[in-house]
């Protein structure tokens, strides 16, 4: 995680990501942190409801490579899990 003149990127592996794409145009819609890494960022003060929306940059890290993602903020939530208790962000 790194900050620079109040904007934040975010580094997540993509096996504790759910991505979701739009059929016909393999357009990125949403991607969706999974409930383990959603607690885990949560306790850590990474990701909370109230700096989600400072998060303008998601690096998407999967076989040591990195795919940086611009995100726009305002966005970006918290949505109740299908399972759980804890709320996960989604951006």
């Amino acid at each position: 995680e790194r900050e620079a003149k109040g904007m934040k990127e975010i580094a997540i592996q993509e096996k504790d990501l759910t991505l979701q794409w739009r059929g016909n145009t393999g357009k990125l819609v949403k991607v969706r942190l999974k409930n383990t890494r959603a607690m885990e960022m949560w306790y850590n003060k990474q990701i909370t409801e109230e700096n989600i929306q400072e998060i303008t940059t998601l690096n998407i890290i999967k076989n040591g490579k990195s795919l940086a993602l611009e995100v726009y903020p305002e966005k970006s939530i918290y949505v109740k899990p299908n399972l759980g208790r804890i709320n996960v962000p989604v951006f």
